[in-house]
């Protein structure tokens, strides 16, 4: 995090400023980390670890009277659902577009949707996950992509709906209802801040292999 921070006075005396980079974790209280002077009237922070969840920031200064200044408070999603990969194109040129909706959690029973869309209209498929990181391996002769790395947990088939020869299909699964529901799958019991990736597969017998990939979603566990 880099900040200026102008105190009406000479960039040597500024240096010299008592400066935190604050932050808090899921509403937690604040916490301080240190912040460096990189000239001028910049200072550099770091927020220390791997955190997972909802992260409030702001910067506190105080100078060599005591006069103390408080920024505004900034917000962002540490550890946001990261599409990857590409998507292979079926035999009607339909990409699969994957996405997650909610909060994977350790614990909750429900509340973290993946949803794999613009599938071949009546595909069965699945959607699977690894825990072990990301890859591209070519996924036969096709256009598609194994973009998750072994080993792999295979959720239940699904038919996707729409009509057949259009790009309307759909597979939707509760990640976190299904890590609830199969206490031997894959990865349980899960720790916060674990990396999952996930990724769809489906039918599609004119294509090489007769299967294709949509592209991939890397998330992290939370609470």
């Amino acid at each position: 995090m880099r900040a200026q921070i102008y105190d009406n006075a000479p960039d040597y005396i500024t240096a010299f400023n008592v400066n935190a980079l604050e932050y808090s974790l899921n509403g937690a209280p604040f916490v301080a980390a240190g912040m460096r002077w990189t000239g001028g009237q910049v200072f550099r922070g770091e927020i220390p670890g791997a955190l997972v969840g909802t992260l409030d920031y702001r910067v506190r200064s105080t100078d060599g009277r005591g006069n103390t200044a408080l920024s505004a408070t900034g917000s962002f999603v540490a550890g946001a659902p990261v599409a990857y990969c590409t998507a292979g194109t079926t035999s009607h040129g339909c990409n699969a577009s994957m996405s997650g909706v909610g909060v994977p959690s350790a614990s909750l029973a429900a509340g973290f949707t993946l949803t794999v869309a613009n599938v071949e209209g009546t595909s069965n498929g699945l959607i699977f996950y690894g825990i072990s990181g990301r890859t591209a391996l070519p996924w036969g002769m096709s256009s598609s992509y194994q973009c998750v790395k072994q080993p792999f947990q295979r959720t239940p088939m699904q038919n996707a709906g729409g009509v057949a020869t259009q790009c309307d299909g759909t597979y939707v699964l509760d990640w976190n209802a299904y890590r609830a529901s199969h206490p031997t799958a894959l990865g349980n019991p899960f720790s916060v801040g674990q990396v999952v990736d996930a990724q769809g597969w489906f039918r599609d017998p004119p294509i090489s292999k007769t299967t294709s990939m949509s592209n991939a979603l890397e998330f992290f566990v939370q609470p």
